[in-house]
C-alpha cells in the first residue's frame, strides 16, 4: 500500500489507460452486435447488455460450458434478459473474453428454437 500511495499518480494513469482502451473494445464489441441492446459505456468497468432474442439463462450456460468464458447472469439484478460484463482487466483477457463472446452469440443466435 506504501509503494502505491508513493506512486499515485503513476498508477492512476495506468488504471485509467487501460481502463480507456477497454472501454473502446468493449464499445465496438456492444455496437457491432445487434442481437444486444445496451448504452455505450461512458464510466466504471462493466456493462449491463440484454439479449434481445432467446433466454439470458441458458445463453450463460452455453458460454460458461462451451466457451469457457463467464459474465454475472442478471437474474442477480431482477433482470434476466441482461447478463453483466466486467472489463477491469488487461486488454490481451478483455479482447480474448470478447472474441468467446462474440462467437458464443453466433453459435446461439443459429441454434435451433
Amino acid at each position: 500500500a506504501v509503494i502505491a500511495l508513493d506512486n499515485v499518480d503513476r498508477v492512476r494513469n495506468r488504471a485509467r489507460a487501460l481502463l480507456e482502451t477497454n472501454r473502446g473494445l468493449v464499445n465496438e464489441f456492444l455496437g457491432s452486435h445487434p442481437d444486444l441492446d445496451c448504452e455505450p459505456s461512458r464510466f466504471g468497468t462493466t456493462v449491463f447488455p440484454r439479449l434481445k432474442l432467446g433466454r439470458t439463462e441458458e445463453f450463460v450456460e452455453m458460454l460458461r460450458g462451451q466457451f469457457e468464458t463467464s459474465v454475472v447472469p442478471g437474474e442477480f439484478f431482477e433482470q434476466p434478459q441482461h447478463f453483466r460484463i466486467g472489463f477491469g482487466g488487461t486488454a490481451e483477457t478483455v479482447r480474448g473474453g470478447l472474441e468467446r463472446l462474440r462467437a458464443a452469440l453466433e453459435v446461439f443466435q443459429r441454434r435451433p428454437r
